[in-house]
């Protein structure tokens, strides 16, 4: 198979020319966001204090992280920051959340039985608030405290 490989071009419309990279000049850093100076030392710290034997104890400095991001003005860019850090702190848990269905068919109407199951690694408490079903409105909203190692399920 050939795969043909092709050139892009940029043309200089404003500003001051590119020297090493297409993004030169461009603030990719939390400073381009109104209040996101508090964040970029946070996230720093948390990075700087990142211990790869104990990932959880990372745990409390991201959700002060999160705390911060979630006050800032409504973004592209924070809203996607926040799942970024929301995946951060789950693989820092060693969360795991798996949703099994019976079958994989169903007709308008009918039921189907969910089955969700959530795993922590790490000793940090985590409480399982809920489960939400967006396209009905409903949720499964009683807490379950998890307990590293053991499986917590809902149905």
């Amino acid at each position: 198979m050939v795969v043909a490989r092709g050139t892009d071009s940029f043309s200089l419309l404003a500003g001051a020319p590119a020297t090493k990279d297409i993004f030169d000049g461009v603030d990719t850093t939390w400073a381009r966001v109104p209040g996101g100076g508090e964040v970029a030392k946070l996230a720093d710290a948390a990075i700087a204090q990142f211990d790869t034997n104990d990932p959880a104890a990372s745990v409390p400095a991201l959700l002060a992280i999160r705390k911060r991001v979630t006050a800032l003005p409504t973004d592209p860019v924070v809203a996607e920051k926040l799942r970024q850090l929301d995946r951060a702190i789950q693989g820092c848990l060693g969360l795991v959340v798996e949703t099994t269905v019976p079958r994989a068919e169903v007709v308008p109407g009918e039921v189907l039985p969910l089955r969700h199951v959530a795993t922590v690694k790490a000793s940090v408490p985590v409480r399982w608030l809920a489960v939400d079903y967006p396209l009905t409105g409903k949720s499964a909203a009683e807490p379950i405290d998890l307990r590293p190692g053991q499986p917590a399920t809902r149905r």
